[in-house]
């Protein structure tokens, strides 16, 4: 059971800002919950609820589910109410929002003078790891298309250098926007256009990756062989071959060690991907491909 704000405490506290209504968000409170029995670990809708409720003492930590939420504490923080007790060393952890949207936000967004240091586990599965399923999944050299937009050119960039790295060879296209979103019928343009990729590498971008292209998407590529790797366990559902992903409990481990680092007096560590996560297949899709590699790709996970 998810715990709701209360005045008056005077137990270490975690105040997580956001939907935690959610199913993964609900697991995920929960978990942090058993993981920390003596801390109190609580949810607020927004950051105005929380400092509505006029909490003491102030949380150890603040945790935003999402990049709406992180926006909500990093704005909404900037004012006070008389009476409030904030802590000025009270860091932030962004979680459930990925490493391009996590950048965007503070480099527009003034974090206050209320709050400590800013940081995140990106919400997205590490490139690294994605590009070593593909690797792992065809094993001889490949060829990896990605579409991209303005939007993932920061991601494009690492993946680029990760890719030469792993000596993968990492075909970029770039798909024109069309208002807010990218055209089925632009994605498809673009995926005609490579006949030579392996595989597609998806990039969470929701002017691509929307439920108006995404079966189209998986459709086209399907029938020409060209395998996409996901983002969420979701997509890997809907019919994409393999992706990285965090699973809550994973995602719990991960706060909770770096809560207890901060509670022992460190800083907030910096933005990263978490320590720990699982790969999820499809195995039909895998099969039909001609690539049984599906008990393969699941031993590439990282446990805690």
């Amino acid at each position: 059971m998810l715990l709701v704000l209360v005045p008056g405490s005077t137990h270490a506290q975690i105040v997580v800002v956001g939907d935690a209504t959610r199913t993964y968000s609900t697991a995920f409170v929960e978990r942090l919950q058993a993981l920390l029995p003596s801390v109190t670990t609580r949810t607020a809708e927004s950051y105005q609820a929380y400092r509505s409720q006029n909490v003491t003492p102030p949380p150890k930590l603040f945790i935003a589910l999402g990049a709406e939420a992180l926006r909500d504490v990093l704005v909404t923080s900037r004012s006070t109410t008389p009476g409030q007790s904030v802590s000025t060393a009270t860091p932030v952890l962004s979680l459930l929002t990925t490493q391009d949207q996590y950048a965007t936000i503070v480099k527009t967004v003034k974090v206050a003078s209320s709050l400590g240091a800013v940081s995140a586990l990106y919400g997205d599965p590490d490139p690294a790891i994605q590009l070593r399923l593909i690797q792992a999944t065809f094993r001889r050299p490949v060829s990896v298309g990605v579409w991209a937009t303005s939007d993932t050119a920061p991601t494009v960039t690492k993946l680029q250098t990760l890719a030469a790295a792993l000596d993968i060879t990492l075909v970029v296209e770039n798909v024109a926007l069309d208002g807010d979103r990218v055209a089925i019928a632009e994605v498809a343009r673009a995926t005609s256009a490579h006949i030579e990729v392996d595989a597609w590498l998806a990039l969470p971008d929701a002017a691509i990756f929307n439920a108006s292209n995404l079966k189209t998407i998986l459709l086209v590529t399907y029938a020409r062989s060209q395998p996409v790797f996901g983002f969420t366990a979701t997509m890997v559902t809907a019919g994409a071959a393999a992706s990285a992903w965090v699973p809550p409990a994973m995602l719990a481990n991960d706060v909770a060690e770096m809560y207890r680092a901060i509670a022992r007096g460190a800083e907030i560590a910096n933005p990263r991907y978490s320590s720990h996560f699982d790969v999820v297949v499809n195995e039909s899709v895998l099969r039909s491909l001609s690539l049984p590699v599906a008990q393969t790709l699941k031993q590439m996970r990282r446990a805690p």
